[in-house]
């Protein structure tokens, strides 16, 4: 086993470490910077990524959790062994320190004290952090994030793309999702160090004036306050749009200058993001309008939420749009396990066919249960993350004899 391991150098390439366990999790191989372990071998049995491997066929991936060999931080991707007659023969795997250049380069990289990247998971466990010794902490106990993070997870931890930044406990947090994953990167920067280029430009006005004499005095100490209040209401105005999310044009000072070049840039900044707000939501208004037009019920969900779905979805279902929009999946089946048992048959067809079609038990608001056609296909093909589309037909008693795909 060592030597088959051995003789695959992508997978030291793209992992720190490679093993491959047996059914009952002896650890058969480790292989690590080009050669095997000869310390003895751990069993893996009772990790959580083990045991799910084994009763799958799809790769698994850990939550964060401390190598047993490693002694540091890690993530594990596990790939069952399958044999011919569909048993699970053992897995093999691959081993991720989180502080590796593998997975984190530039969260890691910084030496300021006042400014804190760092890379947190959709709950709140740190994966990367200037301080090793933070990893697999809570991101709450971290000085500044605390009202942050419990703002965010009461949210429901959305991983957004977009940035974000606020002030908040004497920081400027910046936030922003890391595509097709659950992770969030966060920058801490001080309020102080944030601020200090228009402190300092308010500063040195101050300062000339000052150093006039005193019949210049009224004079300096007129242009430095001519000076000093665009900038001061330009900082004052940027610390509204930060810290209470003020997107409107007005406050921003007026005038020529570098002062007033940048206030333009700031109102263009908005007017842009105002136009691209109003430019989604009368595409979403289209959408919804060709939905609601459709004679079947249709439905897209992400992460087992329905985020929008049609009027005759509704009737079938006997519920008001905004009784299902942000509501779980779940609440379609008449019980958990019918909810699980839909998911573990769509998976093969998504990933064999790219869709799902067949009859599936589902359940009204006021608890009738009926039977439904469903066909579902990816958003986009081959990343269910981006959202699923579904079409659902009341076909009322299931027919006498007949089977579901």
């Amino acid at each position: 086993m060592a030597r088959f391991l051995l003789d695959k150098p992508e997978l030291e390439a793209l992992f720190d470490s490679v093993l491959a366990a047996a059914p009952d999790g002896s650890m058969l191989a480790r292989i690590e910077h080009g050669h095997a372990t000869t310390v003895a071998l751990p069993n893996l049995a009772d990790r959580d990524y083990f045991q799910r491997a084994m009763r799958t066929d799809q790769p698994v991936v850990s939550e964060p959790l401390m190598g047993k060999l490693a002694k540091a931080p890690v993530m594990i991707v596990a790939v069952p062994v399958m044999a011919s007659d569909g048993r699970v023969l053992g897995l093999v795997a691959g081993v991720l320190r989180l502080q590796s250049n593998s997975l984190f380069t530039d969260p890691i990289a910084t030496t300021r004290v006042d400014v804190r990247d760092l890379v947190m998971d959709r709950n709140g466990i740190l994966l990367s952090h200037t301080d090793p010794r933070r990893v697999l902490g809570r991101a709450q106990d971290e000085p500044g994030l605390g009202d942050v993070v419990a703002r965010w997870q009461g949210s429901g931890s959305p991983i957004d793309t977009f940035a974000t930044a606020e002030l908040s406990q004497d920081h400027l947090v910046s936030m922003a999702g890391v595509p097709m994953s659950d992770w969030m990167l966060v920058r801490l920067t001080q309020r102080s160090t944030a601020l200090a280029p228009m402190v300092a430009a308010q500063h040195t006005a101050w300062v000339a004036a000052l150093g006039a004499g005193a019949l210049a005095a009224l004079l300096a100490g007129a242009v430095a306050w001519a000076a000093a209040r665009p900038i001061a209401r330009l900082r004052d105005r940027a610390q509204r749009m930060l810290a209470a999310g003020d997107t409107s044009t007005e406050g921003w000072p007026q005038g020529a200058g570098e002062i007033g070049e940048m206030s333009q840039a700031f109102q263009q900044l908005l007017q842009q993001r105002e136009r691209q707000r109003v430019e989604t939501q009368a595409l979403l208004r289209q959408l919804q309008a060709v939905l609601d037009n459709a004679e079947v019920g249709i439905a897209l969900t992400r992460n087992s939420r329905f985020e929008m779905v049609s009027r005759q979805f509704c009737a079938i279902f006997q519920c008001e749009p905004t009784q299902a929009v942000g509501e779980l999946t779940r609440m379609i089946h008449p019980s958990d396990a019918a909810c699980e048992a839909l998911s573990l048959r769509t998976q093969p067809a998504f990933l064999q066919y790219g869709m799902f079609d067949g009859e599936v038990e589902l359940v009204r608001r006021n608890g009738a249960t009926f039977w439904a056609h469903m066909r579902g296909r990816a958003v986009v093909a081959g990343d269910r993350a981006q959202g699923t589309i579904w079409v659902i037909t009341d076909v009322g008693h299931r027919p006498t004899g007949g089977t579901s795909s």
